[in-house]
């Protein structure tokens, strides 16, 4: 390898260990993506602020005029905000 083969051995191991962080952290990433944040639903979630039912109430709205979801799915998720 001649002299200097240490050298690129250790380039080459530190590139290994480089893309297996990238890996974790991309991974990781992808599954915080996923679940979204924490709600008041959730163990341990953050309690919720008086300000989240209005826009809750708000982007429910918003996904019935997109057509996300029917009439009768807004009225039961309505029901279900203002009982809480």
């Amino acid at each position: 390898m001649g002299p200097f083969g240490w050298v690129i051995a250790v380039f080459f191991w530190i590139l290994v260990a480089a893309a297996a962080i990238a890996v974790i952290v991309f991974i990781i990433s992808q599954i915080n993506r996923r679940q979204g944040p924490y709600t008041a639903a959730q163990p341990g979630g953050p309690p919720r602020a008086p300000g989240d039912r209005s826009r809750a109430l708000e982007l429910l709205k918003e996904r019935l005029a997109r057509g996300e979801i029917s009439e009768e799915e807004y009225l039961r998720l309505k029901r279900l905000l203002e009982e809480e």
